[in-house]
């Protein structure tokens, strides 16, 4: 007969047992759901626009290990210069810091090229921003490219018969990745929106290609060139469903965008850098991208009324080409819209978003009270305009990052597109606001 003092012997041994079992058995669930989970990854294209069957070439991976710290503040090239007094050096090493370990980089194996794989960069890395593969215009499969504003006829030279699309994309140094970081933590949430800040160094640049055909445009002929998954029925057909062919692209513009502290009217440094097919002296194609100019601000002072009057926080210069400007001389790419401005765009950057373009029922450049809002010095850091009926964010200049917010609702169905594909609602709301589109 087994003694109180037995029983209790057995009963421990049982439950120290039978705890060893569980213990284990958690382990061995944990490890494997550990194994069998990956890490979750911000998408680098859209699946709609992936690589066809049999595809051998380049296919573009989202650099997305953004810092976790903001970087120390290295020696910036650009910072010698006073952009005020030596815009075209402030541009040219700008220019330099930007093709440091992204260009002539030579081929791998296969015989792809390594330019522009910026996460590869042996200098620096350099990072992109997520949400941008989600639509119609998202990133395509070979270089993460998106479809931006169309060169309608006469754009490009005032003999162009045909309209082409823009397929661009962009890269951002490491002070300006941090931000996307701080933004985007966890590529299974949403976005962090509040305080949004880009800090003093940031700097992003885009490269900007065109459909356009030598034949129609002889200002592409001998450009960098590389292939694009791009609308094939152009531009008849442009939605997802439409069929998309690989093909040949022309780098005909170059942007950048710098955070630098002076520039107090905004806190940015707008460039743009244009393709020259005929320039002098270049010992490749990539010094034909030549500096168009740059601004620091929006001149809000320049109306339609002084029809003499140019920019005073913008530098153009003549680079011999056929061009149009922004409103009264502002800077714009040939790539860009010309009813608006770089920096003008560019303010608009918030969520819920604005439409990104003056007026234009009349004159987009009047200083009507519409348009007022558009050529203001906008602090960087400010919101452009106040959502009466929901919480506004500022995104410090960044149109890309407003955009990724936005598909990022679109994307996972907190928001609503409307039929036109022009405006959309938040879940549960009234409110309509603007899609953010390059395209306008």
């Amino acid at each position: 007969m087994l003694t109180r003092i037995g029983l209790w012997r057995i009963f421990g041994a049982f439950f120290v047992f039978a705890i060893a079992i569980l213990a284990l058995s958690l382990n061995l669930t944990r490890s494997q759901s550990v194994q069998a989970a990956p890490s979750a990854t911000f998408p680098s294209y859209n699946p709609a626009f992936g690589p066809p069957a049999g595809w051998t070439g380049t296919v573009f991976q989202l650099s997305q290990d953004y810092p976790k710290q903001l970087p120390e503040h290295e020696d910036l090239p650009w910072e010698k210069y006073d952009f005020y007094k030596q815009p075209r050096e402030f541009l040219l090493a700008v220019q330099k810091y930007v093709y440091e370990g992204n260009i002539n980089r030579g081929k791998d194996e296969q015989g792809n090229s390594l330019d522009w794989i910026v996460q590869k960069n042996p200098v620096r890395h350099w990072y992109h921003m997520p949400w941008r593969h989600y639509g119609d215009r998202g990133r395509e499969f070979t270089h993460g490219m998106t479809m931006e504003f169309p060169a309608s006829a006469g754009m490009l030279m005032t003999r162009q018969k045909g309209t082409y699309n823009t397929y661009a994309v962009a890269f951002y140094n490491p002070i300006a990745a941090y931000t996307i970081g701080q933004v985007w933590p966890d590529p299974s949430q949403g976005p962090n929106l509040n305080g949004v800040i880009f800090h003093d160094g940031a700097l992003i640049a885009k490269l900007l290609f065109t459909t356009a055909i030598e034949s129609d445009v002889p200002q592409v002929q001998g450009a960098y060139q590389w292939n694009g998954y791009v609308y094939q029925n152009s531009p008849a057909c442009l939605h997802q469903g439409c069929p998309r062919v690989v093909e040949p692209v022309h780098l005909f513009q170059m942007d950048i965008a710098i955070k630098d502290s002076r520039a107090p009217q905004t806190g940015w440094v707008f460039g743009t850098y244009v393709y020259k097919y005929d320039q002098k002296d270049a010992p490749s194609v990539w010094e034909k991208m030549v500096p168009l100019g740059l601004m620091w601000g929006l001149d809000p002072q320049l109306t339609s009324a002084d029809t003499l009057a140019r920019p005073q926080e913008s530098i153009i210069f003549d680079v011999g080409l056929y061009e149009h400007l922004g409103c009264h001389g502002r800077l714009t790419g040939p790539l860009d819209n010309p009813n608006s401005a770089c920096e003008s765009c560019h303010m608009t950057a918030q969520y819920p978003g604005v439409y990104p373009l003056p007026n234009i029922k009349g004159y987009a450049c009047d200083q009507s009270p519409q348009n007022s809002a558009y050529w203001q010095d906008l602090p960087g850091g400010k919101v452009f305009q106040l959502q009466p009926k929901d919480p506004t964010y500022a995104l410090d200049y960044s149109m890309e990052m407003a955009a990724g917010v936005q598909n990022y609702y679109l994307g996972t169905q907190q928001a609503k597109l409307s039929r036109d594909g022009k405006t959309y609602t938040l879940k549960g709301h009234k409110a309509v606001y603007n899609v953010i589109r390059r395209q306008d």
